[in-house]
């Protein structure tokens, strides 16, 4: 088994987990915070809008992580998909 296939699948792994984490995050954050979340959207309610940007700026970091981790897997999953299409290539002869 290739090396970079299981960096590939272990960045995977750990992107897609992050990527999760953000998600539930968040909407602990609008269950907690918002009744209303569109009604605020209209009313452009100023502490709602500032409460969300907050929330949103402490977990960019883990939201970028996630995002570092899924380019780092598929950079490393590009080595085994270019070497499969030359070897069903044949040498580049087909």
């Amino acid at each position: 088994m290739n090396c970079s296939c299981v960096i590939s699948a272990f960045c995977f792994v750990v992107s897609n987990a992050l990527g999760i984490a953000v998600t539930v995050q968040r909407m602990l954050h609008s269950r907690n915070n918002s009744r209303n979340v569109y009604g605020n959207m209209i009313q452009l309610n100023a502490d709602w809008i500032q409460r969300r940007w907050e929330h949103e700026r402490k977990i960019a970091p883990l939201e970028r992580t996630s995002h570092i981790f899924n380019a780092a897997a598929w950079l490393f999953f590009l080595t085994p998909v270019i070497q499969l299409a030359w070897g069903l290539s044949r040498g580049g002869k087909r």
